[in-house]
């Protein structure tokens, strides 16, 4: 193992036998491809509301719940937010925090803290 099936040039899937059209071309298990095809089920990418929000600072927080007494898209966002959990990867979520860095309410160094992958006590 593992025989690799490959789309556009990336590993999409792993066999432990050749499958003749499919995955016929052989990684040994240690092959940085194969290592990053395994890494990628290895992330969390869905965390608690709390959790997210503890990643923003207790000023910025406080700024974001300020404008949203006056700003209808900040306080929608608070909304989904208090929901969650949060999906790291939904387009909603990283469109909410561009919008929130728009505002100036967040910096792009806050966005990269905020996507970082989760830690197992973040997990909703």
């Amino acid at each position: 193992m593992p025989y690799v099936h490959r789309e556009d040039g990336e590993i999409t899937g792993l066999y432990a036998e050749p499958e003749f059209g499919v995955a016929d071309e052989y990684l040994p298990e240690d092959h940085p491809e194969v290592q990053a095809f395994w890494a990628r089920f290895d992330r969390i990418r869905r965390i608690s509301a709390r959790a997210f929000m503890w990643r923003i600072d207790r000023a910025k927080r406080l700024a974001i719940r300020t404008a949203a007494r006056t700003n209808a898209a900040v306080d929608d966002w608070l909304a989904l937010t208090a929901a969650g959990p949060i999906e790291l990867d939904n387009p909603a979520t990283i469109e909410g925090i561009d919008y929130l860095i728009s505002e100036g309410l967040l910096t792009a160094a806050d966005k990269t803290i905020l996507l970082v992958d989760g830690a197992s006590d973040e997990l909703p």
